[in-house]
């Protein structure tokens, strides 16, 4: 790539441009035979084929390309759209922001008005803009090794309306009401206890309602009242270990979830974490 963005960094000259963008998502362009470039006089963004065939005409005020989509984010007048390299929009430019949710999902986080909703990759509303927050903050949860804070136990959307907490799927169908707190678990007592927010395993969730505590599968559904006290992790020689106490007493989540007939995505390594948990 940076051979290529050498080779063609004097070509744009010819093609009446001043450089090619300098950012290395819009360099990746060039993989694909295109070249995002910049008319430094006008301060306009445009796209161009290696040839110098225009694309997308220099007249936006930045454009960033996508690579996981092979589109298009450009901006004019603070506000941003989507545009495909066919000079299709597929997402109006009326939004103050988007962001790529997943690329395998097909989704973006919109904000509109200080509100966040949900489109798919043709801009149509799978989550209506009207949510204080998609998405969470997951810096608390570390160890959890959790790669995406808008998709929680690969189906799960955590959003925000105004001080409570509900869970929408991919599809943008509401799963449950904003009735919580929050989602996730704090350790404090315990100098054990780990925070927590998912049992990836099982693809299940934490979440808090009047100070206590539940656990959701990925379709939504509560696996046990609000009524505990505790959901936290452990690692002990390098295994995790998940508890959940209630009532002063102490319950292997993983044991939990097996009676109530929740299937492990990974039994190999629930198995391997359940039985250094009965060794312990």
């Amino acid at each position: 790539m940076p051979y290529l963005i050498e080779y063609y960094g004097s070509k744009v000259l010819d093609y009446g441009y001043t450089e090619i963008s300098p950012v290395l998502s819009n360099q990746k362009a060039v993989l694909e035979d295109m070249l995002v470039v910049s008319k430094k006089e006008q301060n306009k963004y445009g796209v161009i084929d290696v040839q110098g065939n225009v694309i997308l005409e220099p007249k936006y005020d930045s454009i960033t390309y996508l690579p996981n989509i092979g589109d298009f984010l450009v901006e004019n007048n603070k506000k941003v759209g989507i545009l495909s390299r066919k000079k299709e929009t597929k997402v109006q430019i009326m939004y103050d922001s988007i962001e790529l949710m997943d690329s395998d999902a097909g989704l973006y986080v919109a904000k509109k008005d200080n509100k966040y909703g949900v489109l798919d990759l043709r801009g149509n509303i799978k989550i209506y803009i009207e949510n204080d927050e998609v998405g969470m903050d997951i810096s608390k949860y570390e160890q959890n090794n959790i790669k995406n804070k808008y998709l929680l136990a690969g189906n799960l959307i955590p959003v925000r309306k105004d001080k409570n907490w509900g869970l929408f799927d991919k599809n943008g169908n509401q799963l449950t009401d904003f009735e919580y707190d929050s989602f996730g678990y704090i350790a404090s007592s315990n100098k054990d206890a780990i925070n927590l927010l998912v049992v990836p395993d099982y693809d299940v969730i934490v979440a808090c309602k009047n100070k206590k505590y539940t656990l959701i599968n990925s379709s939504g559904k509560n696996l046990c009242a609000p009524v505990l006290d505790d959901i936290y992790m452990t690692i002990s020689s390098g295994a995790k270990h998940y508890y959940m106490t209630y009532n002063d007493k102490t319950l292997n989540v993983e044991e939990f979830l097996d009676s109530q007939g929740v299937k492990a995505t990974n039994n190999n390594q629930s198995s391997d974490s359940k039985s250094k948990s009965s060794e312990t």
